[in-house]
């Protein structure tokens, strides 16, 4: 089960000591919380960089403000974390729950370097020409 945000080291405790035979649980992927107001760019690339080297391969559920939809300084801390992210292979979840934050996000993923842009852009090329055939149930 991924874990969807909280406290990096608790969320390894717990993984630890599910793996120990301590408590009984699932097989927990651990993950790390990052607010994206408690931050600058440099301090969530930071940030990202203790998660990767503590062994966290995916950031908890980073929520953008709703309406009227995200601020600047979220955006650009967004893109910041979405980029290191892709550098030391922490995947990044974000929690958009409204159309200016869903574009927000989407818009920031574009405008960075991750890796994910790069794996839209293949899918593209590995397109069928014509469309799938549709089949009979």
């Amino acid at each position: 089960m991924l874990s969807g945000g909280g406290p990096a080291e608790g969320n390894i405790t717990l993984r630890d000591h599910i793996e120990q035979g301590l408590i009984n649980g699932p097989r927990i992927i651990p993950s790390g919380g990052i607010r994206l107001a408690n931050h600058t760019p440099d301090s969530a690339r930071e940030e990202i960089r203790k998660m990767a080297a503590m062994g966290i391969k995916y950031t908890g559920e980073i929520a953008l403000t709703p309406v009227p939809g995200p601020s600047e300084k979220e955006i650009e801390t967004l893109r910041a974390i979405l980029d290191e992210g892709s550098k030391v292979g922490v995947k990044v979840q974000v929690h958009a729950v409204s159309s200016p934050a869903m574009m927000a996000a989407v818009n920031a993923a574009s405008s960075c370097s991750c890796t994910s842009r790069t794996r839209i852009g293949s899918a593209r090329k590995t397109r069928r020409s014509s469309p799938p055939r549709a089949r009979s149930l």
